[in-house]
């Protein structure tokens, strides 16, 4: 299934989360301004979302309110999810990766837990619009042997961090400070 209005597979890049300060989303506006040629959905809604709307570049489409199913789609069918805000751990770049989705993200917080870089994804090193450009052009360079690296890997790695994982670690981390 294909959501109505969506590019094919592989023709955009994909923002997911809520449309707040904090999560950076004018950054990739910015960028994406001086990249016409490449398109960018956004998918969230928030307080910012009418400004981002508004100062946002014709190949820059928003999207709120979507079932699961269809974000799923928006996953699999996207060049890369981008995160170019710091997260305690980043879930949506966990569901982007099990959709075969590889990720763009800011090289702090979560991020680094949860993405393996230049084979479920591609860092960058600061909040700017040249750093996440320069991202971008490197990803689409060396995109191919990541999606290949990541139909590969995304099982493993998943299961890294998988909730039972956690609840070992937790318990073994409080019986050691007990």
């Amino acid at each position: 299934m294909t959501p109505k209005n969506q590019p094919s597979k592989r023709q955009y890049y994909l923002l997911v989360g809520r449309l707040e300060p904090y999560k950076k989303v004018d950054l990739v506006l910015k960028a994406f301004a001086n990249m016409p040629e490449s398109k960018l959905v956004v998918i969230g809604t928030g307080t910012l979302e009418s400004r981002l709307i508004v100062q946002s570049s014709p190949n820059v489409m928003f999207i709120s309110n979507i079932p699961d199913d269809t974000l799923a789609e928006y996953y699999y069918h996207a060049k890369a999810l981008i995160m170019p805000q710091e997260e305690d751990f980043g879930y949506v770049s966990l569901e982007a990766q099990a959709c075969g989705c590889p990720v763009i993200a800011f090289n702090q917080g979560g991020a680094k837990e949860t993405v393996i870089d230049l084979q479920t994804g591609v860092f960058f090193s600061s909040q700017s619009t040249e750093a996440l450009k320069k991202a971008i052009a490197e990803f689409d360079i060396i995109s191919g042997d990541i999606y290949k690296k990541i139909l590969k890997v995304k099982s493993v790695h998943l299961a890294l961090l998988s909730r039972e994982k956690f609840e070992k670690k937790f318990m073994s981390f409080i019986q050691f400070k007990i």
